[in-house]
């Protein structure tokens, strides 16, 4: 990663420290060229060409990609998420929620 373009979360998203973290552990010095807000919009910016960045797995397997980019997996042990979803008793669930919902169980 040294010396390659690359468009890194900003410090207050938790994909920014795994950046870091892997910037300390290896030495790497990337050129920094775009502070993204958010994961898909970094991902869709290096996937048309602009840089590198940092993805999960999970987006990289259900995104609709634009672009066609490479991914190569990090062996990087990271800390395992939980994903919630939390939802009121008192109201029926749109079908696109409904889906995301399912979506999450299946793993």
């Amino acid at each position: 990663m040294s010396g390659e373009p690359f468009i890194r979360l900003q410090p207050t998203r938790q994909m920014a420290e795994v950046y870091e973290k892997l910037c300390e552990s290896s030495g790497a010095k990337p050129q920094v060229i775009f502070e993204a807000n958010s994961i898909i919009e970094a991902s869709e910016l290096c996937a048309a060409g602009l840089g590198a960045t940092l993805v999960t797995d999970m987006l990289v397997q259900s995104w609709r990609w634009k672009e066609q980019a490479f991914f190569f997996e990090l062996e990087e042990e990271v800390e395992d998420r939980q994903l919630l979803a939390v939802c009121s008793k008192q109201r029926q669930l749109s079908l696109a929620a409904q889906r995301f919902i399912d979506f999450l169980r299946a793993d």
